[in-house]
């Protein structure tokens, strides 16, 4: 199985825009029963959030679902 990756960067200017983008993920993958990681440094305020799938096609329709809010 491959693995793909993406990084979201938090922009502390735009939480509102993290919390939607972590709401999405969180429920996206709840419903189709894909796996992914989230790694996060709040301290930091270029803390990135990197999603990994197994499928290509999971991670196409992870970003457009994700990326057109």
């Amino acid at each position: 199985m491959t693995r793909d990756r993406f990084t979201y960067t938090y922009h502390p200017e735009t939480p509102e825009l993290g919390k939607t983008w972590l709401e999405h993920a969180t429920k996206l993958a709840r419903e189709n029963s894909i796996a992914f990681q989230i790694s996060q440094t709040p301290e930091n305020p270029q803390g990135k959030v990197t999603v990994a799938f197994g499928k290509n096609e999971d991670l196409r329709r992870f970003k457009s679902l994700v990326f057109k809010i």
